[in-house]
């Protein structure tokens, strides 16, 4: 049986107003315990304002990308990506703020979109014969990377773990840190507030996460874009962790997390890389939150 991928329609009366891919590898009819994988599509910025069988087209593309075509074989399970457009000021793939307060109900929560996009696989995979284990696996690099990152302090208790690479920064579980504000996307202190969630402190720090960055990735500064963050939270971001390229500020980070005890988070900033996927080592990580002595639980 050959890997397939299927779309599935938005369905708005189930809750998610965009079309999904699920991509089924050959292998998944062999594992005793199934996780259904997660990454939200990063369709490049020429495609701002692309129609819907182009994004289908990027996505699959990415899809069959050697080093995304390899981490789905090696791990052997379901693959969801949705089709999220991106819009001029809304940076949908990352789960901006400005998306989060969108009057357009439309894109608004594309978080609790995407909820129910896994719930739809998940009773599609079903009657496929295949059954998944409560709790999916988010996955993301770039601008995914900071919507799977952000994702995880809003709904911790449905993750089983978490990636988040090629980031400039990665969420502060806190509201506040030595005398900042820390507003969305920096921190916590008015998540509440712009989505009417509560900060769940203890599944968030059961939560696995891996969180990585090459050194060579500076261009790549999101910073530096008013769409992704304000001009006054990018200050924050300097003061706290300095006025540096941002594979410095992360290390900066990196330590801080240390001090303040963050176990569950494994923060990594690789030498002599860019803008890449770890493939080996987001297979290693999630293999060693889903097995036990080679076994999968």
């Amino acid at each position: 049986m050959a890997n397939k991928t299927i779309l599935i329609k938005a369905k708005p009366a189930l809750g998610f107003n965009f079309d999904y891919l699920l991509c089924i590898p050959d292998s998944v009819y062999n594992k005793t315990k199934v996780f259904l994988t997660v990454e939200v599509n990063n369709p490049y910025i020429e495609l701002v304002s692309c129609s819907p069988d182009e994004l289908i087209k990027d996505a699959c593309s990415y899809l069959k990308w050697d080093s995304i075509e390899g981490l789905i074989n090696k791990l052997g399970f379901p693959y969801l990506m949705p089709l999220f457009p991106r819009y001029p000021g809304f940076y949908t793939n990352a789960l901006s703020r400005s998306v989060l307060l969108s009057d357009d109900e439309g894109i608004r929560r594309l978080d609790l979109q995407l909820i129910k996009m896994t719930e739809n696989a998940t009773t599609i995979l079903k009657e496929m014969g295949i059954n998944l284990e409560e709790k999916f696996i988010l996955n993301g690099t770039s601008a995914s990377g900071a919507f799977s990152n952000r994702f995880a302090v809003m709904h911790p208790e449905l993750l089983k773990c978490v990636i988040s690479g090629g980031q400039s920064y990665a969420i502060m579980p806190l509201k506040e840190y030595n005398g900042f504000k820390l507003t969305y996307p920096i921190g916590i202190y008015d998540l509440k507030e712009i989505t009417g969630i509560d900060f769940k402190s203890e599944e968030y720090f059961a939560l696995p996460q891996f969180i990585y960055e090459g050194d060579q990735d500076d261009a790549n500064d999101t910073a530096k874009s008013v769409e992704c963050m304000s001009s006054e939270q990018a200050s924050i971001l300097y003061s706290l962790f300095g006025d540096l390229p941002k594979s410095a500020r992360l290390k900066n980070q990196i330590k801080l997390f240390q001090e303040l005890g963050y176990d569950n988070i494994d923060m990594r900033v690789y030498e002599g890389f860019g803008h890449k996927l770890q493939v080996d080592d987001l297979v290693k990580f999630i293999n060693n939150i889903v097995t036990e002595n080679g076994l999968q639980k």
